[in-house]
């Protein structure tokens, strides 16, 4: 599942095709030649000092319509809270006492993997007062993946790309995630998209490799490089420096994928080779002080040297790999040195011992 930061970074750019998406009705009145307004602010409870604040707020102009000042509030839901329907309530109180001449229309959006959860609305009763609040909803998961595409419309792949991450359960799941991101990335090429925009859906696919297998995120990244994404309205070295953006993103994902790997790798290595010296120093030591007591403390020392012996060994092999999985991608080799902290020249010997072999 992806962070709520990130998602609320995709509104900003993506708002007029994202409020087509969810709310078509609203879309087509609202002006689109006037300023989209980001009103994204505190809402003190008075009940509470603890700051409440909403995660989209927007302001938007109706055509030829009175009142024509609209507040859009969008909530980003990523897990099970018994109390976000009245959360919801509160933020529309806080937002209307704030701004009591505006129309608002709130809409959330359920981001989570849990498919019973779904609240649509707030309710309270008692003694005869009583408050219902609706509010627009929309469950990513309930949706599959071809289902969220809508032509012509770019925030639809960026949701296909959030519901591929959130599948979890798909005999072969790994190679069906890989196939529907190379899809995607080829569909979104297709079009011209805002600067802003190319670097949200990017995001968006180098958070959904994650966990996945190192060659499988590699040929995800070449498929990125290769892509050929056209952007409005953006010089070579604004986009350069996208680039590296990206890339500087990947190479603290990929380090952070090369030392998880390393240490299982080392603590499973550690294992074995600590039973095993475990059980020689056990015996050894058990012939002098007694067999029981030898075996624990020969056990004990052995995994405690084996498991450091294991994750400095699982380093080593596990970045290796990676530069191994890497070159045979063909990505360059000051690239895989930049990626895997490791020096040209130990990168370069790698890339001779492999056109040896």
């Amino acid at each position: 599942m992806f962070n709520e930061p990130l998602w609320k970074r995709a509104f900003p750019p993506f708002f007029l095709p994202a409020i087509y998406y969810f709310l078509p009705a609203l879309a087509q009145d609202i002006d689109p030649q006037a300023p989209i307004e980001f009103l994204q602010q505190e809402f003190l409870a008075p009940s509470s000092s603890a700051a409440r604040i909403v995660d989209i707020l927007a302001q938007v102009k109706l055509k030829n319509q009175q009142p024509y000042l609209v507040l859009v509030h969008v909530e980003i839901q990523g897990y099970n809270d018994p109390t976000f329907a009245q959360r919801m309530f509160s933020y529309f109180c806080r937002i209307k006492e704030k701004y009591p001449t505006h129309n608002i229309v709130a809409l959330a959006l359920f981001t989570d993997d849990n498919p019973h959860y779904h609240p649509t609305q707030y309710h309270y009763a008692f003694y005869g007062t009583e408050v219902l609040y609706k509010y627009n909803t929309f469950k990513l998961l309930s949706k599959k993946v071809e289902e969220l595409y809508v032509e012509g419309n770019p925030f639809s792949l960026v949701l296909q790309v959030a519901r591929v991450a959130l599948e979890r359960r798909r005999k072969g799941l790994e190679r069906w995630k890989l196939a529907w991101l190379k899809r995607l990335i080829q569909e979104f090429r297709k079009q011209a998209w805002e600067l802003e925009q190319v670097r949200v859906f990017l995001y968006f696919v180098v958070e959904s490799i994650k966990g996945m297998q190192l060659e499988n995120q590699q040929e995800i990244l070449q498929e990125l490089q290769q892509s050929g994404i056209r952007v409005v309205g953006v010089d070579k070295e604004e986009m350069e420096r996208l680039d590296k953006e990206i890339l500087a993103y990947l190479a603290r994902e990929y380090r952070k994928a090369a030392r998880k790997r390393a240490w299982q790798k080392g603590r499973k290595k550690g294992r074995e080779e600590g039973r095993e010296e475990g059980r020689k120093q056990g015996r050894e030591e058990g012939r002098e002080e007694g067999r029981e007591e030898g075996k624990r403390e020969g056990i004990e020392i052995g995994r405690k040297q084996g498991r450091e012996e294991g994750r400095e060994e699982g380093k080593r092999e596990a970045t290796r790999e990676g530069i191994v999985s890497s070159l045979r991608e063909g990505v360059s080799v000051e690239v895989v040195a930049r990626i895997f902290k490791v020096s040209v020249e130990y990168v370069q010997q790698v890339k001779n011992a492999l056109n040896q072999d």
